[in-house]
């Protein structure tokens, strides 16, 4: 399943598209993983989120992260919240 979301409000996004472009993706990389999500941001979040990250201050086209959680999110009491 693919999942977009779209965060930001600049620009419109054509849901069935990106949908289509996920789902193609997977393929191609061959992944067990069937599920992906797309998340669309504004240029302010993504410099946060690549800050945060990355520790690089400055906007990007495309940041990726792991669905599942690391071993250390997994802990008792931990929860990963966005």
């Amino acid at each position: 399943m693919i999942e977009v979301v779209n965060r930001q409000r600049r620009r419109k996004i054509d849901r069935t598209r990106w949908c289509k472009f996920g789902e193609d993706a997977i393929r191609v990389i061959g992944t067990s993983d069937q599920n992906a999500t797309i998340v669309f941001v504004s240029n302010e979040v993504i410099r946060k989120l690549n800050r945060d990250f990355r520790a690089k201050n400055v906007a990007t086209d495309v940041l990726s992260f792991p669905a599942e959680q690391a071993e250390f999110e997994k802990a008792e009491g931990c929860a990963w919240v966005t």
